[in-house]
Protein backbone atom coordinates (compact mmCIF):
# COMPACT_ATOMS: atom_id res chain seq x y z
CA UNK A 1 0.00 0.00 0.00
CA UNK A 2 2.54 2.64 1.08
CA UNK A 3 5.52 0.38 1.33
CA UNK A 4 8.85 1.22 2.89
CA UNK A 5 11.95 -0.93 2.27
CA UNK A 6 11.94 -1.71 5.96
CA UNK A 7 8.49 -3.24 6.07
CA UNK A 8 9.07 -6.69 4.50
CA UNK A 9 12.31 -7.23 6.41
CA UNK A 10 11.01 -6.15 9.79
CA UNK A 11 7.71 -7.94 9.27
CA UNK A 12 9.51 -11.18 8.48
CA UNK A 13 11.61 -11.01 11.62
CA UNK A 14 8.84 -9.97 13.96
CA UNK A 15 6.23 -12.45 12.73
CA UNK A 16 4.23 -14.35 13.86
CA UNK A 17 1.70 -12.31 15.74
CA UNK A 18 3.29 -8.85 15.74
CA UNK A 19 1.21 -6.64 18.03
CA UNK A 20 1.93 -3.09 19.10
CA UNK A 21 1.19 -2.17 22.67
CA UNK A 22 -1.12 0.85 22.74
CA UNK A 23 0.80 4.01 23.56
CA UNK A 24 0.24 6.09 26.64
CA UNK A 25 -3.20 7.16 25.51
CA UNK A 26 -4.54 3.62 25.37
CA UNK A 27 -2.53 2.40 28.33
CA UNK A 28 -4.18 5.02 30.48
CA UNK A 29 -7.59 3.91 29.29
CA UNK A 30 -6.75 0.31 30.04
CA UNK A 31 -5.83 1.13 33.62
CA UNK A 32 -9.06 3.00 34.10
CA UNK A 33 -10.96 0.10 32.59
CA UNK A 34 -9.95 -2.39 35.24
CA UNK A 35 -10.30 -0.52 38.53
CA UNK A 36 -9.42 -2.56 41.60
CA UNK A 37 -7.87 -2.08 45.02
CA UNK A 38 -4.53 -1.22 43.41
CA UNK A 39 -6.19 1.57 41.44
CA UNK A 40 -7.34 3.08 44.73
CA UNK A 41 -3.69 3.47 45.70
CA UNK A 42 -2.86 5.61 42.69
CA UNK A 43 -2.10 9.23 43.48
CA UNK A 44 -1.11 12.22 41.36
CA UNK A 45 2.63 11.59 41.07
CA UNK A 46 3.74 14.98 39.80
CA UNK A 47 7.24 16.04 40.77
CA UNK A 48 5.83 19.50 41.37
CA UNK A 49 2.01 19.43 41.43
CA UNK A 50 0.73 22.41 39.48
CA UNK A 51 -2.98 22.97 39.33
CA UNK A 52 -3.49 26.71 39.37
CA UNK A 53 -5.44 27.51 36.21
CA UNK A 54 -3.54 30.73 35.56
CA UNK A 55 -0.23 28.91 35.54
CA UNK A 56 -1.57 26.18 33.26
CA UNK A 57 -2.71 28.97 30.94
CA UNK A 58 0.87 30.31 30.90
CA UNK A 59 2.11 26.86 29.90
CA UNK A 60 -0.51 26.63 27.15
CA UNK A 61 0.34 30.12 25.94
CA UNK A 62 4.05 29.32 25.80
CA UNK A 63 3.44 26.07 23.94
CA UNK A 64 1.12 27.82 21.48
CA UNK A 65 3.79 30.42 20.77
CA UNK A 66 6.10 27.55 19.83
CA UNK A 67 3.54 26.04 17.47
CA UNK A 68 3.25 22.93 19.63
CA UNK A 69 -0.21 23.46 21.16
CA UNK A 70 -3.32 24.15 19.08
CA UNK A 71 -6.02 24.11 21.74
CA UNK A 72 -7.68 26.88 23.75
CA UNK A 73 -5.89 28.87 26.45
CA UNK A 74 -8.32 27.79 29.16
CA UNK A 75 -6.18 26.65 32.09
CA UNK A 76 -7.50 23.08 31.77
CA UNK A 77 -4.79 20.43 31.62
CA UNK A 78 -6.71 18.08 29.32
CA UNK A 79 -5.48 15.52 26.76
CA UNK A 80 -4.53 18.15 24.15
CA UNK A 81 -2.40 20.02 26.69
CA UNK A 82 -0.83 16.77 27.88
CA UNK A 83 0.13 15.78 24.32
CA UNK A 84 1.68 19.20 23.70
CA UNK A 85 3.64 18.98 26.96
CA UNK A 86 4.95 15.53 26.01
CA UNK A 87 6.04 16.87 22.63
CA UNK A 88 7.76 19.87 24.23
CA UNK A 89 9.52 17.72 26.83
CA UNK A 90 10.69 15.30 24.14
CA UNK A 91 12.02 18.07 21.91
CA UNK A 92 13.70 19.88 24.79
CA UNK A 93 15.40 16.74 26.10
CA UNK A 94 13.40 16.70 29.33
CA UNK A 95 11.92 13.68 31.11
CA UNK A 96 8.64 13.06 29.28
CA UNK A 97 5.67 13.16 31.68
CA UNK A 98 2.89 15.02 29.88
CA UNK A 99 2.03 16.71 33.18
CA UNK A 100 1.99 20.45 33.94
CA UNK A 101 4.40 21.35 36.70
CA UNK A 102 6.19 24.31 38.19
CA UNK A 103 9.46 22.95 36.80
CA UNK A 104 7.95 22.81 33.31
CA UNK A 105 6.61 26.35 33.56
CA UNK A 106 10.00 27.58 34.75
CA UNK A 107 11.69 25.78 31.86
CA UNK A 108 9.37 27.34 29.28
CA UNK A 109 9.70 30.85 30.68
CA UNK A 110 13.38 30.74 31.59
CA UNK A 111 14.50 31.14 27.98
CA UNK A 112 12.78 34.49 27.72
CA UNK A 113 11.54 35.38 24.30
CA UNK A 114 9.78 32.67 22.32
CA UNK A 115 12.15 32.95 19.35
CA UNK A 116 15.20 32.24 21.49
CA UNK A 117 13.45 29.37 23.22
CA UNK A 118 12.40 27.91 19.89
CA UNK A 119 15.99 27.95 18.70
CA UNK A 120 17.09 26.08 21.82
CA UNK A 121 14.31 23.51 21.42
CA UNK A 122 15.17 22.98 17.75
CA UNK A 123 18.81 22.43 18.67
CA UNK A 124 17.91 19.94 21.41
CA UNK A 125 15.45 18.21 19.10
CA UNK A 126 18.08 17.88 16.39
CA UNK A 127 20.56 16.35 18.83
CA UNK A 128 18.08 13.80 20.20
CA UNK A 129 16.78 12.91 16.75
CA UNK A 130 20.31 12.38 15.46
CA UNK A 131 21.20 10.16 18.43
CA UNK A 132 18.07 8.08 17.85
CA UNK A 133 18.78 7.91 14.13
CA UNK A 134 22.34 6.70 14.77
CA UNK A 135 21.07 4.04 17.17
CA UNK A 136 18.51 2.73 14.69
CA UNK A 137 20.98 2.75 11.81
CA UNK A 138 23.31 0.32 13.60
CA UNK A 139 20.85 -2.55 13.09
CA UNK A 140 20.03 -3.81 9.61
CA UNK A 141 16.47 -4.60 10.64
CA UNK A 142 15.60 -1.14 11.98
CA UNK A 143 17.70 0.86 9.49
CA UNK A 144 15.03 0.70 6.81
CA UNK A 145 12.48 2.40 9.08
CA UNK A 146 14.51 5.60 8.77
CA UNK A 147 13.37 6.18 5.19
CA UNK A 148 11.51 9.49 5.02
CA UNK A 149 7.85 8.83 4.06
CA UNK A 150 6.28 10.71 1.18
CA UNK A 151 3.67 13.30 2.12
CA UNK A 152 0.21 11.92 1.38
CA UNK A 153 -3.27 13.36 1.18
CA UNK A 154 -6.52 11.83 2.32
CA UNK A 155 -8.89 10.49 -0.31
CA UNK A 156 -11.57 13.20 -0.67
CA UNK A 157 -13.99 10.85 -2.43
CA UNK A 158 -14.34 8.37 0.42
CA UNK A 159 -17.49 8.14 2.54
CA UNK A 160 -16.28 9.70 5.78
CA UNK A 161 -19.32 8.39 7.65
CA UNK A 162 -19.24 4.81 6.40
CA UNK A 163 -18.04 3.48 9.76
CA UNK A 164 -21.16 4.69 11.52
CA UNK A 165 -23.14 2.32 9.33
CA UNK A 166 -20.94 -0.75 9.86
CA UNK A 167 -19.72 0.02 13.41
CA UNK A 168 -16.65 -2.23 13.14
CA UNK A 169 -13.24 -1.58 14.73
CA UNK A 170 -11.49 -2.23 11.38
CA UNK A 171 -13.53 0.46 9.65
CA UNK A 172 -12.80 3.09 12.33
CA UNK A 173 -9.10 2.23 12.30
CA UNK A 174 -8.95 2.50 8.51
CA UNK A 175 -10.74 5.86 8.60
CA UNK A 176 -8.31 7.07 11.29
CA UNK A 177 -5.42 6.07 9.02
CA UNK A 178 -6.89 7.92 6.06
CA UNK A 179 -7.78 11.01 8.10
CA UNK A 180 -4.27 11.22 9.57
CA UNK A 181 -2.88 11.82 6.09
CA UNK A 182 -4.59 15.20 6.14
CA UNK A 183 -2.82 16.45 9.31
CA UNK A 184 -0.67 19.37 8.21
CA UNK A 185 1.78 19.57 11.11
CA UNK A 186 4.12 16.61 10.79
CA UNK A 187 4.70 16.51 14.55
CA UNK A 188 1.03 15.88 15.20
CA UNK A 189 0.91 13.54 12.23
CA UNK A 190 3.71 11.50 13.83
CA UNK A 191 1.77 11.19 17.08
CA UNK A 192 -1.43 10.25 15.25
CA UNK A 193 0.21 7.51 13.19
CA UNK A 194 1.90 6.17 16.33
CA UNK A 195 -1.51 5.80 17.96
CA UNK A 196 -3.01 4.35 14.80
CA UNK A 197 -0.21 1.79 14.47
CA UNK A 198 -1.03 0.66 17.99
CA UNK A 199 -4.70 0.24 17.17
CA UNK A 200 -4.11 -1.76 13.99
CA UNK A 201 -1.87 -4.06 16.00
CA UNK A 202 -4.60 -4.43 18.60
CA UNK A 203 -6.82 -5.50 15.69
CA UNK A 204 -4.16 -8.09 14.73
CA UNK A 205 -3.42 -6.32 11.45
CA UNK A 206 0.35 -6.58 11.62
CA UNK A 207 1.13 -5.29 8.17
CA UNK A 208 -0.90 -2.09 8.49
CA UNK A 209 0.63 -1.49 11.91
CA UNK A 210 4.03 -1.43 10.28
CA UNK A 211 2.77 0.70 7.41
CA UNK A 212 1.55 3.25 9.95
CA UNK A 213 4.89 3.16 11.75
CA UNK A 214 6.65 3.69 8.42
CA UNK A 215 4.90 7.07 8.24
CA UNK A 216 6.54 8.23 11.46
CA UNK A 217 9.65 10.22 10.58
CA UNK A 218 10.83 10.86 14.15
CA UNK A 219 13.39 8.17 15.11
CA UNK A 220 12.58 8.67 18.78
CA UNK A 221 8.98 7.56 18.25
CA UNK A 222 10.20 4.58 16.24
CA UNK A 223 12.33 3.49 19.20
CA UNK A 224 9.34 3.90 21.52
CA UNK A 225 7.21 1.79 19.19
CA UNK A 226 9.81 -0.98 19.07
CA UNK A 227 9.87 -1.05 22.85
CA UNK A 228 6.09 -1.26 22.87
CA UNK A 229 6.14 -4.13 20.37
CA UNK A 230 8.33 -6.12 22.74
CA UNK A 231 6.06 -5.31 25.69
CA UNK A 232 3.02 -6.32 23.66
CA UNK A 233 4.56 -9.68 22.79
CA UNK A 234 5.35 -10.21 26.45
CA UNK A 235 1.84 -9.30 27.58
CA UNK A 236 0.39 -11.71 25.03
CA UNK A 237 2.64 -14.52 26.28
CA UNK A 238 4.78 -14.67 23.13
CA UNK A 239 8.02 -15.01 25.04
CA UNK A 240 10.39 -15.78 22.15
CA UNK A 241 9.04 -12.90 20.05
CA UNK A 242 9.25 -10.54 23.02
CA UNK A 243 12.85 -11.45 23.65
CA UNK A 244 13.79 -11.08 19.99
CA UNK A 245 12.06 -7.73 19.60
CA UNK A 246 13.48 -6.35 22.85
CA UNK A 247 16.97 -6.87 21.48
CA UNK A 248 16.08 -4.64 18.52
CA UNK A 249 15.48 -1.66 20.83
CA UNK A 250 18.65 0.46 20.56
CA UNK A 251 18.07 2.64 23.63
CA UNK A 252 19.17 0.97 26.90
CA UNK A 253 16.47 2.58 29.07
CA UNK A 254 13.68 1.58 26.67
CA UNK A 255 15.21 -1.88 26.32
CA UNK A 256 15.25 -2.23 30.10
CA UNK A 257 11.51 -1.59 30.23
CA UNK A 258 10.92 -4.16 27.49
CA UNK A 259 12.99 -6.82 29.28
CA UNK A 260 11.24 -6.02 32.58
CA UNK A 261 7.90 -6.76 30.89
CA UNK A 262 9.41 -9.95 29.48
CA UNK A 263 10.54 -11.14 32.92
CA UNK A 264 7.10 -10.53 34.39
CA UNK A 265 5.43 -12.31 31.47
CA UNK A 266 7.67 -15.35 31.92
CA UNK A 267 6.58 -15.65 35.53
CA UNK A 268 2.95 -15.07 34.65
CA UNK A 269 3.08 -17.81 32.02
CA UNK A 270 5.06 -20.30 34.11
CA UNK A 271 8.18 -19.99 31.93
CA UNK A 272 10.71 -19.57 34.72
CA UNK A 273 13.41 -21.71 33.14
CA UNK A 274 14.97 -18.72 31.33
CA UNK A 275 14.17 -16.09 33.94
CA UNK A 276 17.70 -15.92 35.40
CA UNK A 277 19.12 -15.15 31.96
CA UNK A 278 16.59 -12.36 31.41
CA UNK A 279 17.40 -10.82 34.80
CA UNK A 280 21.08 -10.85 33.84
CA UNK A 281 20.12 -8.97 30.68
CA UNK A 282 18.10 -6.53 32.77
CA UNK A 283 21.21 -5.87 34.85
CA UNK A 284 23.13 -5.10 31.67
CA UNK A 285 20.45 -2.74 30.39
CA UNK A 286 20.23 -0.91 33.72
CA UNK A 287 23.99 -0.47 33.75
CA UNK A 288 24.03 0.91 30.21
CA UNK A 289 21.15 3.36 30.67
CA UNK A 290 22.08 6.98 31.25
CA UNK A 291 19.18 7.86 33.55
CA UNK A 292 20.01 6.04 36.78
CA UNK A 293 16.87 7.24 38.56
CA UNK A 294 14.67 5.86 35.81
CA UNK A 295 16.49 2.52 35.92
CA UNK A 296 16.11 2.21 39.68
CA UNK A 297 12.41 3.03 39.40
CA UNK A 298 11.88 0.33 36.74
CA UNK A 299 13.75 -2.23 38.83
CA UNK A 300 11.81 -1.36 41.99
CA UNK A 301 8.46 -1.65 40.21
CA UNK A 302 9.53 -4.94 38.64
CA UNK A 303 10.52 -6.34 42.03
CA UNK A 304 7.10 -5.47 43.44
CA UNK A 305 5.30 -6.98 40.44
CA UNK A 306 7.37 -10.18 40.57
CA UNK A 307 6.60 -10.58 44.25
CA UNK A 308 2.91 -10.11 43.46
CA UNK A 309 3.24 -13.07 41.08
CA UNK A 310 4.79 -15.23 43.83
CA UNK A 311 8.29 -14.98 42.35
CA UNK A 312 9.96 -13.94 45.61
CA UNK A 313 13.57 -15.02 44.81
CA UNK A 314 13.50 -13.19 41.48
CA UNK A 315 12.02 -10.10 43.17
CA UNK A 316 14.86 -10.08 45.72
CA UNK A 317 17.47 -10.42 42.99
CA UNK A 318 16.02 -7.44 41.13
CA UNK A 319 15.93 -5.39 44.35
CA UNK A 320 19.60 -6.17 44.89
CA UNK A 321 20.30 -4.78 41.41
CA UNK A 322 18.37 -1.62 42.31
CA UNK A 323 20.36 -1.20 45.54
CA UNK A 324 23.63 -1.64 43.67
CA UNK A 325 22.66 1.14 41.29
CA UNK A 326 21.62 3.43 44.16
CA UNK A 327 24.99 2.78 45.83
CA UNK A 328 27.02 3.68 42.75
CA UNK A 329 30.04 5.86 43.58
CA UNK A 330 29.62 9.40 42.34
CA UNK A 331 25.85 9.23 42.03
CA UNK A 332 24.31 12.65 42.67
CA UNK A 333 22.72 12.96 46.10
CA UNK A 334 19.24 13.77 44.75
CA UNK A 335 19.30 10.68 42.52
CA UNK A 336 20.50 8.54 45.42
CA UNK A 337 17.71 9.87 47.61
CA UNK A 338 15.05 9.22 44.98
CA UNK A 339 16.45 5.74 44.38
CA UNK A 340 16.34 4.92 48.09
CA UNK A 341 12.72 6.05 48.21
CA UNK A 342 11.74 3.88 45.23
CA UNK A 343 13.50 0.84 46.67
CA UNK A 344 11.98 1.30 50.13
CA UNK A 345 8.50 1.65 48.63
CA UNK A 346 9.02 -1.62 46.76
CA UNK A 347 10.18 -3.27 49.98
CA UNK A 348 6.97 -2.14 51.66
CA UNK A 349 4.90 -3.56 48.82
CA UNK A 350 6.59 -6.97 49.05
CA UNK A 351 5.92 -7.13 52.78
CA UNK A 352 9.20 -5.85 54.26
CA UNK A 353 7.32 -3.10 56.05
CA UNK A 354 9.63 -2.69 59.05
CA UNK A 355 12.70 -2.27 56.82
CA UNK A 356 10.84 0.18 54.59
CA UNK A 357 9.59 2.32 57.47
CA UNK A 358 13.07 2.38 59.00
CA UNK A 359 14.45 3.58 55.67
CA UNK A 360 11.76 6.24 55.47
CA UNK A 361 12.71 7.59 58.87
CA UNK A 362 16.23 8.16 57.57
CA UNK A 363 15.12 10.13 54.50
CA UNK A 364 15.48 13.83 55.15
CA UNK A 365 13.06 14.92 52.41
CA UNK A 366 9.36 14.48 53.34
CA UNK A 367 8.53 14.23 49.62
CA UNK A 368 10.73 11.13 49.41
CA UNK A 369 9.34 9.69 52.66
CA UNK A 370 5.75 9.95 51.51
CA UNK A 371 5.61 7.14 48.87
CA UNK A 372 7.35 4.75 51.29
CA UNK A 373 4.91 5.47 54.12
CA UNK A 374 2.03 5.26 51.71
CA UNK A 375 3.11 1.83 50.40
CA UNK A 376 3.68 0.61 53.95
CA UNK A 377 0.20 1.72 55.06
CA UNK A 378 -1.40 -0.02 52.07
CA UNK A 379 0.43 -3.27 52.81
CA UNK A 380 -0.44 -3.16 56.51
CA UNK A 381 -4.10 -2.58 55.63
CA UNK A 382 -4.02 -5.55 53.25
CA UNK A 383 -2.51 -7.65 56.04
CA UNK A 384 -5.32 -6.63 58.38
CA UNK A 385 -3.08 -4.67 60.74
CA UNK A 386 -5.34 -1.63 60.80
CA UNK A 387 -3.75 -0.05 63.87
CA UNK A 388 -0.28 0.09 62.35
CA UNK A 389 -1.70 1.11 58.98
CA UNK A 390 -3.37 4.11 60.62
CA UNK A 391 -0.24 5.01 62.58
CA UNK A 392 1.80 4.88 59.38
CA UNK A 393 -0.71 6.98 57.47
CA UNK A 394 -0.57 9.61 60.22
CA UNK A 395 3.14 10.09 59.50
CA UNK A 396 2.37 11.37 55.98
CA UNK A 397 2.68 15.12 56.30
CA UNK A 398 1.17 16.20 52.98
CA UNK A 399 -2.66 16.52 53.17
CA UNK A 400 -2.87 15.93 49.42
CA UNK A 401 -1.93 12.28 49.93
CA UNK A 402 -2.98 11.41 53.48
CA UNK A 403 -6.73 11.27 52.75
CA UNK A 404 -6.10 8.80 49.92
CA UNK A 405 -4.39 6.47 52.37
CA UNK A 406 -7.07 6.94 55.04
CA UNK A 407 -9.71 6.07 52.43
CA UNK A 408 -7.84 2.90 51.46
CA UNK A 409 -7.51 1.77 55.07
CA UNK A 410 -11.20 2.60 55.58
CA UNK A 411 -12.08 0.19 52.77
CA UNK A 412 -10.02 -2.53 54.43
CA UNK A 413 -11.80 -1.87 57.70
CA UNK A 414 -15.23 -1.97 56.00
CA UNK A 415 -14.45 -5.29 54.37
CA UNK A 416 -13.33 -6.65 57.72
CA UNK A 417 -16.67 -5.64 59.22
CA UNK A 418 -15.20 -2.85 61.37
CA UNK A 419 -17.69 -0.17 60.35
CA UNK A 420 -16.84 2.22 63.17
CA UNK A 421 -13.14 2.37 62.27
CA UNK A 422 -14.02 2.82 58.61
CA UNK A 423 -16.36 5.72 59.37
CA UNK A 424 -13.82 7.36 61.70
CA UNK A 425 -11.13 7.13 59.02
CA UNK A 426 -13.42 8.58 56.39
CA UNK A 427 -14.18 11.52 58.66
CA UNK A 428 -10.45 12.17 58.97
CA UNK A 429 -10.01 11.73 55.20
CA UNK A 430 -12.76 14.29 54.54
CA UNK A 431 -11.22 16.78 56.94
CA UNK A 432 -7.81 16.43 55.27
CA UNK A 433 -9.24 16.62 51.75
CA UNK A 434 -11.13 19.81 52.59
CA UNK A 435 -7.83 21.40 53.64
CA UNK A 436 -6.15 20.80 50.26
CA UNK A 437 -5.42 24.18 48.73
CA UNK A 438 -7.52 25.22 45.76
CA UNK A 439 -4.43 25.49 43.55
CA UNK A 440 -4.00 21.72 43.87
CA UNK A 441 -7.36 21.09 42.25
CA UNK A 442 -6.63 17.65 40.81
CA UNK A 443 -5.15 16.40 44.07
CA UNK A 444 -8.31 17.55 45.83
CA UNK A 445 -10.50 15.84 43.21
CA UNK A 446 -8.49 12.65 43.51
CA UNK A 447 -8.85 12.59 47.29
CA UNK A 448 -12.62 13.11 46.95
CA UNK A 449 -12.77 10.26 44.43
CA UNK A 450 -11.11 7.80 46.81
CA UNK A 451 -13.44 8.85 49.64
CA UNK A 452 -16.40 8.37 47.29
CA UNK A 453 -15.35 4.81 46.48
CA UNK A 454 -14.78 4.02 50.13
CA UNK A 455 -18.31 5.25 50.94
CA UNK A 456 -19.62 2.92 48.24
CA UNK A 457 -17.77 0.04 49.88
CA UNK A 458 -19.67 0.89 53.08
CA UNK A 459 -22.84 0.84 50.92
CA UNK A 460 -23.52 4.46 51.82
CA UNK A 461 -24.57 5.20 48.27
CA UNK A 462 -26.34 8.44 49.08
CA UNK A 463 -23.17 9.76 50.72
CA UNK A 464 -21.03 8.41 47.87
CA UNK A 465 -23.09 10.21 45.23
CA UNK A 466 -23.06 13.45 47.22
CA UNK A 467 -19.28 13.29 47.59
CA UNK A 468 -18.85 12.28 43.98
CA UNK A 469 -20.63 15.41 42.84
CA UNK A 470 -17.92 17.44 44.59
CA UNK A 471 -15.17 16.01 42.34
CA UNK A 472 -14.21 19.01 40.22
CA UNK A 473 -12.34 17.06 37.53
CA UNK A 474 -15.12 16.00 35.15
CA UNK A 475 -13.37 12.94 33.74
CA UNK A 476 -12.54 11.59 37.18
CA UNK A 477 -16.06 12.41 38.42
CA UNK A 478 -17.54 10.45 35.51
CA UNK A 479 -15.47 7.33 36.18
CA UNK A 480 -16.11 7.30 39.92
CA UNK A 481 -19.85 7.93 39.69
CA UNK A 482 -20.10 5.24 37.03
CA UNK A 483 -18.54 2.72 39.42
CA UNK A 484 -20.77 3.84 42.26
CA UNK A 485 -23.85 3.45 40.05
CA UNK A 486 -22.87 -0.09 39.11
CA UNK A 487 -22.40 -1.04 42.77
CA UNK A 488 -25.66 0.75 43.63
CA UNK A 489 -27.71 -1.10 41.01
CA UNK A 490 -28.16 -4.20 43.15
CA UNK A 491 -29.62 -2.20 46.03
CA UNK A 492 -31.72 0.43 44.24
CA UNK A 493 -32.03 0.25 40.45
CA UNK A 494 -33.89 3.57 40.21
CA UNK A 495 -31.26 5.47 42.18
CA UNK A 496 -28.52 3.77 40.16
CA UNK A 497 -30.04 5.04 36.90
CA UNK A 498 -29.89 8.59 38.24
CA UNK A 499 -26.24 8.10 39.22
CA UNK A 500 -25.46 6.76 35.75
CA UNK A 501 -27.04 9.91 34.31
CA UNK A 502 -24.78 12.04 36.52
CA UNK A 503 -21.74 10.10 35.29
CA UNK A 504 -22.71 10.56 31.64
CA UNK A 505 -23.30 14.27 32.22
CA UNK A 506 -19.80 14.52 33.73
CA UNK A 507 -18.27 12.75 30.73
CA UNK A 508 -20.03 15.18 28.42
CA UNK A 509 -18.57 18.11 30.39
CA UNK A 510 -14.91 17.13 30.03
CA UNK A 511 -14.04 19.86 27.52
CA UNK A 512 -13.49 19.43 23.79
CA UNK A 513 -15.23 16.86 21.58
CA UNK A 514 -12.03 14.83 21.62
CA UNK A 515 -11.99 14.87 25.43
CA UNK A 516 -15.61 13.72 25.53
CA UNK A 517 -14.92 10.81 23.18
CA UNK A 518 -12.03 9.77 25.43
CA UNK A 519 -14.13 9.97 28.59
CA UNK A 520 -17.10 8.10 27.14
CA UNK A 521 -14.91 5.34 25.68
CA UNK A 522 -13.35 4.89 29.10
CA UNK A 523 -16.79 4.65 30.70
CA UNK A 524 -17.85 2.06 28.13
CA UNK A 525 -14.96 -0.27 28.97
CA UNK A 526 -15.30 0.36 32.73
CA UNK A 527 -18.98 -0.52 32.47
CA UNK A 528 -18.24 -3.71 30.52
CA UNK A 529 -15.71 -4.78 33.15
CA UNK A 530 -18.25 -4.10 35.88
CA UNK A 531 -20.70 -6.44 34.12
CA UNK A 532 -23.05 -3.73 32.83
CA UNK A 533 -23.36 -4.29 29.09
CA UNK A 534 -26.25 -1.85 28.69
CA UNK A 535 -24.18 0.88 30.31
CA UNK A 536 -21.29 0.10 27.98
CA UNK A 537 -23.53 0.31 24.91
CA UNK A 538 -25.04 3.60 26.07
CA UNK A 539 -21.65 5.20 26.67
CA UNK A 540 -20.32 3.93 23.35
CA UNK A 541 -23.31 5.28 21.44
CA UNK A 542 -22.74 8.72 22.97
CA UNK A 543 -19.05 8.57 21.97
CA UNK A 544 -19.95 7.56 18.40
CA UNK A 545 -22.46 10.42 18.13
CA UNK A 546 -19.74 12.92 19.07
CA UNK A 547 -17.21 11.30 16.73
CA UNK A 548 -19.60 11.57 13.79
CA UNK A 549 -19.60 15.38 14.09
CA UNK A 550 -15.82 15.87 14.46
CA UNK A 551 -13.97 17.70 11.70
CA UNK A 552 -10.37 18.56 12.74
CA UNK A 553 -8.00 16.07 11.08
CA UNK A 554 -5.84 15.46 14.15
CA UNK A 555 -8.73 15.25 16.60
CA UNK A 556 -10.76 13.09 14.25
CA UNK A 557 -7.90 10.70 13.48
CA UNK A 558 -6.98 10.13 17.11
CA UNK A 559 -10.63 9.95 18.21
CA UNK A 560 -11.43 7.37 15.52
CA UNK A 561 -8.39 5.37 16.58
CA UNK A 562 -9.72 5.45 20.12
CA UNK A 563 -13.19 4.39 18.98
CA UNK A 564 -11.66 1.45 17.10
CA UNK A 565 -9.64 0.39 20.14
CA UNK A 566 -12.67 0.64 22.43
CA UNK A 567 -14.91 -1.32 20.09
CA UNK A 568 -12.26 -4.03 20.02
CA UNK A 569 -12.02 -3.97 23.83
CA UNK A 570 -15.79 -4.32 24.13
CA UNK A 571 -15.74 -7.43 21.94
CA UNK A 572 -13.39 -9.19 24.38
CA UNK A 573 -14.62 -11.09 27.46
CA UNK A 574 -15.11 -8.93 30.53
CA UNK A 575 -12.60 -9.11 33.32
CA UNK A 576 -13.68 -10.17 36.81
CA UNK A 577 -15.94 -7.43 38.20
CA UNK A 578 -13.91 -5.34 40.67
CA UNK A 579 -15.17 -4.17 43.99
CA UNK A 580 -15.92 -0.45 44.25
Amino acid sequence: MFGSPAVPTLLAILRPGLVFLALALFAAAGQAATPDDRALRTTPMFDDPLEQAGQVERIQDGLKALGIYEGPIDGVAGPATSRAIRLYESQAGLRVTGQPSKALLDHIESAGRAARLLARIDAAKARHIELARQALSKNAVTRGLLATPDRETADPTRDRNACFKTGTPDCFAAEAFETAKGIGDKRFRNWAFSDIAAVFAQLNDDETSLLALARVDDPRLIITALRNIAIAHANAGRIANARQTAELVPDAAARLEAHAALALAMVRNGRSEGLASVIDTIARDAGDAEDVSRSINVLARLASDLHGRNAGPAAQKVLILARQMADRPGLASDKRLRGSSDIAAAQAEIGEVNIAVATASGLSDPVMRRPVLQAAAFTLADQGDLRRAIETAEQIADPRFRPVVFAYVAQAAARAGDTKTAEDLLARARADADRIEARFGYARSFAFSRITLALATLEDFEGAVAKGKEIADAGLRAQVLWRVATAQAGADAGAARKTFDLARDAAQATGSDQDRVWALCTLAVVSRDLGDRNGADTAMKAALDIGAAMDSSFSRATAFARLAATLKDLSAPATSPPTP
